[in-house]
């Protein structure tokens, strides 16, 4: 059996540790100190987590490129442009 490399060695450590760090809310709430905000509640934290997984589960699966995140603020926004335009045309 051959050894590992410190590469293959320093890159199983960075798996585990993410593996860790998304297991639970409250272990990224100890490692990252903006998520220890009042507003930001456990719920969120584990909600973000989760759509996390699923879309790289939906990436794995379906494979068209690697998953984007985006807010959803910033959707709202054009919607709310684009319906106040329509209605400008329409007067």
């Amino acid at each position: 059996m051959m050894e590992m490399t410190k590469y293959e060695i320093e890159a199983a450590n960075r798996l585990i540790e993410k593996q860790e760090l998304i297991a639970k809310p409250k272990n990224a709430r100890d490692k990252y100190d903006f998520l220890r905000v009042k507003e930001i509640d456990s719920l969120a934290i584990a909600n973000a987590i989760q759509n996390y997984r699923k879309a790289w589960r939906n990436y794995r699966k379906i494979g068209h490129g690697i998953p984007l995140f985006t807010k959803r603020v910033t959707v709202g926004l054009i919607k709310l442009t684009a319906n106040t335009q329509d209605k400008k045309s329409l007067s």
